[in-house]
């Protein structure tokens, strides 16, 4: 597949929240020369989008995820594009890939099949909402076993429990075959707010 490099359609469209920030601020004056650093900037991908992308699957190493997880990057260009501007990162880094990914999904290879990865930092602005993306269709699903690609899903948790402030449990999917394609195990650690005396003292 031929690719492609958009760096200056990049410079022009795209500015992070950060530097705004900084510069509203004046962040960085009054400090020596050296403990001011330079932004990390975002280099975006010198290949071109295809109509689907991969975003998650054995292909980056994901251990919880079997077979290949496609999102249809057309499907998703008007929610990438209300994205990059609803949700704000102080990651200028991350930022600057959130703010990218609209472009790059505008612009994607003719569609003959090929599937381009995505870099690390789209994948974690994108990687958070992939039950979004499966739930709203936008996701298909490509199961190893069955060597197919379906569009939907069996999603199901059990194994639930509660010990003390922690909760864990499983969460599976399975393809219309029975197949897993997916099964991690949870867990979140709930904090106990202080209360009022020892807040005020």
């Amino acid at each position: 597949m031929k690719t492609k490099s958009l760096p200056g359609k990049l410079q022009a469209s795209v500015l992070s929240f950060w530097n705004i920030f900084n510069r509203k601020n004046g962040a960085g004056k009054g400090q020596p020369l050296e403990k001011r650093r330079e932004p990390i900037n975002y280099v975006p991908p010198t290949y071109q989008c295809t109509r689907s992308v991969l975003l998650c699957g054995s292909a980056y190493g994901d251990v919880s995820y079997q077979g290949a997880y496609l999102l249809d990057t057309q499907a998703a260009l008007n929610w990438v594009k209300k994205h990059s501007t609803s949700v704000w990162s102080l990651r200028q880094e991350q930022q600057q890939a959130r703010e990218y990914i609209p472009i790059w999904f505008a612009n994607p290879a003719p569609d003959d099949g090929h599937v381009a990865l995505l870099d690390p930092g789209m994948r974690g602005v994108l990687m958070p909402y992939l039950l979004d993306f499966h739930t709203q269709g936008w996701l298909s699903i490509f199961c190893p076993q069955c060597h197919r690609n379906y569009e939907s899903v069996t999603t199901t948790t059990f194994d639930a429990a509660r010990n003390g402030p922690n909760s864990t449990w499983t969460a599976e999917w399975r393809c219309p075959a029975g197949h897993i394609v997916h099964r991690k195990k949870n867990e979140i650690r709930y904090f106990k707010p202080r209360d009022a005396k020892e807040i005020k003292n």
